[in-house]
């Protein structure tokens, strides 16, 4: 065992690290438990042998529509979870039934319009309501409830000790460890002051006030309170992944997590290339980020297999402290194909140190032509260069992507990072190109976008500020894509809330922000306005 390797696993374990293990008990690390299993993120993972919930039981019924669609299964924790909460509230006050939508398929995957509830830790769950008299009554779909907690026609009214005893018996459950509780944010305010009229401790309601939450990125939740859990101690172990935040309460088992990073990290030490390449492979998995220096090493690998392994996880974690390593083994590397693979992973990290290099190749391409020199290896990796500059918000980088504009083999792809950087639906013509950077090129990349956004067809006669907030958050809903992602991108640098608008759909994103604007206008006055709209200034003439 490597010096490297073993101060890894010191650090991971607190212990002087074992021998590899043998292949009988590799065989044994990687076996499967049985019961139900969440594997991935919530929104990209699946559900092996998902545990099907009854569609009605004490304190709970399904909505119809779930039996043709089937999407009643979970892991074994959530299931049990809300199948406890709903019969707490049911005991406490009775006859209640807690209505419930999509959970999960029986073997994960996409359910209906959720982005989530792919790996069986999301759940829609109805909520308690009262007639026009006060009584209480159990409905039968989802109703949503305006800022008064009436539902629109006056019908039903939000009901407040209900619903709370529900949250309250979901969050202290204490065998599921409940990550979030998506609800629109009038609703929460309803609860938790209910929470303070019963009593209940500040502890709690502290831990309420960061569990219940309106999402950025969907409808507002005032119809349904959908409850998300973190990964079980188990699950974590075989590729459960969390997206948000870690709370301090919540023990997710780093102790048996870090063991079996450190296993995975031995097994990467086998003489066998079979199980070094699955022990790479699980440490992507893992996401562990522990194990990025041992992931480096096995780039230099004698197995070609295993040097494929440890980069798609590498790539996987994306850590920002990989660069430096990546950037010595792309030196280092023999085969051009390989540096080339190496290059563009370091492009995915998107980081200075990667637009540093990106502009390296593009306009001093000696030293990196003595790894790559020509064909296909080089190309794809100007591409990769190419397409990360793009997504800058640096003017300084125009004249590098027009320099590469008259090359045939990346005319494509630089016509398309000029109209990303720019904001300018021009043609593939150098000359049009040419005459944009001479008459604009000395002007800030946010004037860029206001006289793309003007050429689209929206009048922004001035430069763009604060005060463009509500103009250009529609803009985000399409139909010009180029538009709708530039309008994003000058949000962000105008907030200074920074929103990737590649990774959602235009509906999505534009959703994003009409929350965030709601949830900021709600929560934020007059002289807090002013103040961001000053920083604002700051930001974007910096």
């Amino acid at each position: 065992m490597s010096l490297a390797c073993s101060l890894l696993l010191v650090v991971l374990t607190g212990q002087v690290p074992a021998e590899p293990p043998t292949a009988r008990e590799a065989r044994r690390l990687f076996r499967l438990p049985g019961g139900s299993l969440s594997q991935g993120k919530t929104n990209a993972g699946k559900l092996l042998r998902g545990v099907e919930i009854p569609l009605k039981g004490p304190g709970y019924a399904f909505f119809p529509i779930i039996t043709e669609r089937q999407t009643n299964f979970a892991t074994a924790e959530t299931a049990r979870l809300i199948r406890r909460a709903a019969r707490k509230v049911s005991k406490r006050y009775r006859g209640s039934v807690l209505g419930i939508g999509n959970v999960a398929k029986e073997e994960g995957g996409s359910v209906g319009e959720s982005v989530s509830h792919k790996n069986g830790r999301d759940a829609d769950l109805g909520m308690y309501a009262l007639d026009r008299r006060g009584r209480r009554v159990n409905l039968r779909a989802f109703v949503s409830f305006k800022e008064d907690g009436w539902d629109k026609r006056k019908r039903y009214q939000f009901d407040d000790a209900r619903n709370l005893a529900l949250v309250h018996a979901l969050m202290t459950d204490g065998a599921a460890e409940v990550q979030w509780l998506f609800i629109a944010a009038w609703l929460k305010e309803r609860l938790i002051a209910r929470a303070w009229a019963e009593g209940l401790s500040e502890t709690f309601i502290a831990r309420m006030d960061e569990v219940l939450h309106q999402p950025g990125d969907s409808n507002p939740h005032s119809e349904h309170l959908h409850l998300r859990v973190y990964c079980s101690k188990r699950d974590r172990l075989h590729g459960c992944l969390e997206r948000g935040p870690i709370r301090e309460w919540a023990d997710l088992g780093d102790e048996q997590y870090d063991r079996r990073v450190a296993n995975m990290v031995r097994v990467t030490q086998m003489s066998s290339a079979r199980w070094r390449k699955r022990g790479a492979e699980a440490l992507g998995e893992l996401m562990a980020y522990d194990a990025v220096p041992r992931l480096l090493a096995l780039l230099a690998d004698s197995d070609r297999r295993v040097r494929k392994a440890a980069l798609a996880a590498l790539k996987r974690l994306r850590d920002p402290d990989a660069l430096a390593g990546l950037a010595t083994h792309f030196a280092a590397a023999q085969d051009s194909a390989w540096a080339a693979t190496i290059f563009r992973a370091m492009m995915r990290l998107e980081t200075d140190g990667a637009a540093y290099l990106a502009r390296q190749l593009l306009t001093r391409p000696r030293w990196i032509r003595a790894v790559v020199d020509t064909g296909k290896p080089l190309a794809s990796m100007r591409r990769a260069a190419i397409r990360l500059l793009s997504r800058s918000r640096d003017p300084s980088v125009a004249p590098i992507l027009l320099s590469v504009l008259a090359q045939r083999p990346l005319k494509k792809t630089a016509h398309a990072a000029l109209r990303t950087l720019t904001n300018q639906p021009l043609g593939t013509d150098q000359a049009g190109w040419r005459r944009f950077l001479d008459q604009h090129g000395a002007k800030p990349w946010l004037e860029w976008m206001r006289l793309g956004l003007r050429q689209a067809g929206h009048a922004f006669e001035r430069p763009l500020g604060w005060d463009d907030i509500d103009r250009l958050i529609p803009i985000v809903a399409g139909p010009d894509k180029l538009a709708s992602y530039n309008a994003s991108r000058a949000l962000s640098h105008i907030t200074g809330y920074d929103v990737d608008p590649r990774h959602r759909t235009l509906r999505n994103n534009h959703r994003l922000w009409r929350s965030w604007r709601r949830g900021f206008n709600r929560h934020t006055g007059p002289a807090e306005e002013t103040r961001q709209q000053r920083y604002s200034v700051e930001r974007i003439t910096r």
